[in-house]
């Protein structure tokens, strides 16, 4: 018996000494949606597991682990139980061996956001993190990318969380108004005085279906309500109070105002409340190409967010002139907005809610690593595991769910595309 006790001690003996000294890991960290949250995680993490006093409570508990099993031991003994003292040094010394080769080496974990095209490094996250998260996250990418087209551009990598057509269903639903306030005032003035006129004016050539469902630029459109004949009011910084021009004149003012620059707060808005960083131009312009990915995705017919958003201005401001007053069609609008309010929800805070429970799963390492050095080392370590196989397994779920949300919404858009972006529409 004996000779079995030294032969196993002395192939552990030299495991200790061991220098604890080895490479350190550089793993990629993909999440999609959510990177803020999982970045302070993994950066608290490494405060943590870098803190003197973590250190000296690790040693703490390992002399504490050695008594309580000797203990249990010599307890068994007197009780008259077979009992090893290798079945609690072995386990100890293997935890501490892991300990040393898994915890004390630190390496750098890369968190990216295909979502928010955000990549950052933390560094001081022990070996072990590093090679458990970043191995499971590589086989959640590469199961994601078995579920999800190569190169389409409502895919999940970009699109997680519904964000396109979050941002889409805000822009034709929030207010949308101009840098220049007067132009609102000028259009809803031209749309009253010329638009009207041009509607009853054959010889123009603008019918109400035009405006409702057969226009993609409303541009063209509202050109055939000039008229040198018919007057308005235009305003602009210079006459805030008004002035009187024809229809021709106060046309010719308003289009030229009608710049991508003069709506861009409006973008800036709806990329702020999806989350994107509107102060960082990179930020903003993944934003906009999260958004007009989905507008060419589901071929609305704008040839950019500019575009899109010019038209989705314009039909507020004939919206506001033009009221059908049609209660069954404003019926059915409120059903689906109801209805779509727990999905839009859903999409929104799902990322959110999985990047929090990874950031708690992060947060309980620290804790679940104390028990590496004793006896309970395999429940601690199958833990630890558990918590990133879940979140692959999250992972993998949301995107095949996507996918599925990305299919059946192509035929509910059908409907848009007859009526391009009329009114109707938006």
């Amino acid at each position: 018996m004996w000779t079995r006790i030294v032969s196993k001690v002395a192939l552990v003996v030299p495991l200790l000494l061991i220098p604890s000294v080895a490479l350190a890991l550089d793993m990629e960290f993909y999440v999609w949606g959510g990177h803020d949250a999982v970045v302070n995680a993994f950066g608290k993490l490494a405060l943590i597991f870098g803190d003197n006093a973590y250190q000296s409570f690790y040693f703490v508990v390992i002399t504490a682990g050695l008594f309580f099993g000797g203990v249990t031991v010599f307890a068994r003994s007197l009780g008259g139980a077979n009992s090893s003292v290798m079945s609690w040094i072995v386990p100890t010394l293997i935890g501490i061996i892991i300990y040393l080769a898994l915890v004390v080496p630190k390496g750098t974990i890369h968190v990216y956001d295909p979502v928010f095209n955000k990549d950052q490094a933390v560094g001081g996250i022990p070996d072990g993190v590093v090679a458990v998260a970043g191995i499971l996250n590589k086989i959640e990418r590469g199961l994601v990318d078995i579920v999800t087209t190569a190169g389409d551009p409502l895919n999940y990598q970009t699109q997680a969380g519904g964000k396109g057509f979050l941002g889409l269903a805000q822009l034709t639903s929030i207010p949308l108004s101009a840098v220049e306030s007067n132009l609102d005032a000028s259009l809803r003035r031209y749309a009253r005085d010329c638009v009207a006129y041009a509607l009853m004016n054959p010889n123009a050539g603008l019918t109400v279906d035009e405006l409702r469902k057969g226009s993609t630029n409303f541009i063209t459109s509202l050109d055939k309500a000039v008229n040198p004949a018919i007057w308005t009011v235009y305003y602009d910084g210079a006459n805030p109070q008004g002035e009187a021009l024809t229809c021709t004149d106060a046309w010719t003012n308003i289009k030229g105002a009608l710049t991508p620059a003069n709506l861009e707060r409006n973008i800036q808005s709806v990329c702020a409340n999806l989350g994107y960083d509107v102060a960082d131009a990179a930020s903003l312009n993944q934003c906009k190409t999260v958004l007009n990915n989905v507008n060419t995705g589901t071929g609305l017919g704008a040839a950019t967010m500019d575009d899109f958003l010019r038209q989705a201005y314009i039909s507020q401001r004939l919206e506001e002139v033009f009221r059908s007053g049609n209660a069954v069609g404003a019926t059915n609008y409120q059903f689906l907005l109801n209805a779509s309010g727990a999905m839009k929800s859903a999409n929104e805070w799902l990322p959110i809610l999985k990047a929090a429970l990874t950031a708690i799963a992060v947060g309980l390492l620290p804790f679940l690593a104390l028990f590496i050095p004793t006896p309970l080392i395999g429940k601690a370590v199958g833990i630890i595991a558990g918590f990133f196989i879940w979140l692959t397994a999250w992972g993998v779920t949301d995107a095949i769910v996507h996918q599925f949300a990305v299919d059946y919404a192509n035929p509910a858009y059908e409907r848009v595309r007859q009526t391009k972006l009329g009114m109707d529409a938006l």
